[in-house]
């Protein structure tokens, strides 16, 4: 299953809460990733 969404980058602090949000909003299944605090920005 592939899902997207339209997000405004002028206002992101790179904390994945949208990221959060759509994979339990849609039901998608733990990737496994874990945060570390560390961010790739």
């Amino acid at each position: 299953m592939e899902v997207g969404f339209f997000t405004d980058p002028t206002v992101c602090i790179g904390c994945k809460a949208c990221e959060v949000a759509c994979k339990e909003w849609n039901q998608v299944p733990d990737d496994g990733f874990t945060w570390t605090g560390n961010s790739y920005d």
